[in-house]
């Protein structure tokens, strides 16, 4: 941690995007070394629903600050996945810079691991509800930049999505699975200088992604155009997207069946314990009681929550483009 602290120090930022700053110990220690270097205002909200370890650091003051969980996780029953129990989502932030209000994102969507297409959908869908939320900003005349681990490589639908739906370009600068994205608002203009990689060399799995970018009045500069994206999103995501919503409601519908057979079976249990009582007969209705509990929390929780978020994905992608 100090070593990146340092390495981050050394080259004078504005703003810092951080992922998997997942520990306390790890992430004070950060903090203490990007205050030294100046970026004194830092925004980690508390986690919703998991550590989600992100952090901004900005020499700039914050406004505001919002986290949003994903709608669509991974899988609680793969814990070695660790990413359900991670609390991904996005983090934003609105600084106070010398030439107007500027909007920040940074993310971390669902890791790759050895099987690349086992959540493929899943990072879509993260994608896409990432590309909601900033298009939603820039269509209110907000500049935006966005920096984080995609976890997605280039070329692959998700980012021609997220350009389709928000505007931004996030092949312009993009790097491994990671990428810094920008576009102007209607008051504030966004001038990109140099771009640098800078290699991890045992500091961290991944290379440090460094954007100059000049922030002038859009009064100064004229009016730009806006970069158009292409003109829908790509089919083959589309398709991808309906196969999960299909398969996340084929889960829910196998979780709710459960459930009841598992409500009966503990209705049954408690039956014969009180006719016959008995210890085994207490027991086996406790368990079948618990069982059910447990088919009804995944139901009502995991397998509920992914189809309404698949079924939301596939909205957005159906949805009407901003370019």
């Amino acid at each position: 941690m100090e070593a990146v602290g340092r390495e981050l120090a050394s080259r004078s930022p504005d703003v810092v995007c951080l992922q998997e700053v997942f520990f306390p110990e790890a992430r004070a220690r950060l903090e203490s070394a990007l205050r030294a270097a100046g970026l004194v205002h830092l925004s980690a909200p508390a986690p919703l629903t998991g550590p989600h370890g992100l952090l901004v650091a900005s020499r700039h003051p914050i406004l505001e600050e919002a986290f949003t969980p994903f709608e669509v996780c991974g899988k609680p029953w793969k814990p070695w996945h660790a990413d359900w129990y991670a609390g991904k989502g996005f983090l934003r932030v609105t600084l106070a810079t010398p030439a107007g209000e500027l909007d920040v994102y940074d993310t971390h969507l669902h890791a790759r691991y050895r099987d690349v297409e086992e959540y493929a959908a899943t990072r879509a869908a993260q994608a896409l509800q990432l590309a909601e939320a900033m298009a939603r900003r820039t269509a209110m005349g907000r500049a935006v930049v966005v920096a984080g681990d995609l976890n997605i490589v280039r070329g692959e639908p998700e980012l021609a999505a997220v350009r389709a739906i928000s505007g931004l370009d996030l092949e312009r600068f993009h790097h491994g699975l990671d990428a810094i994205g920008w576009r102007d608002g209607s008051s504030l203009a966004l001038r990109s200088g140099e771009t640098e990689v800078v290699p991890g060399a045992g500091r961290s799995d991944h290379d440090l992604l460094v954007a100059a970018l000049a922030l002038e009045p859009r009064d100064a500069v004229g009016e730009r155009t806006l970069p158009a994206g292409p003109r829908g999103v790509p089919r083959v995501l589309v398709a991808r997207l309906e196969e999960a919503r299909a398969a996340a409601r084929q889960d829910a519908g196998w979780g709710a069946s459960l459930t009841v057979a598992l409500a009966l079976a503990a209705t049954w249990s408690w039956g014969r314990a009180r006719r016959r009582g008995g210890r085994a007969g207490a027991m086996a209705a406790v368990l079948a009681t618990a069982l059910a509990l447990a088919g009804a929390s995944y139901t009502l929780g995991h397998a509920a929550r992914q189809f309404a978020g698949m079924d939301s994905a596939l909205a957005r992608a159906r949805g009407p483009r901003l370019d």
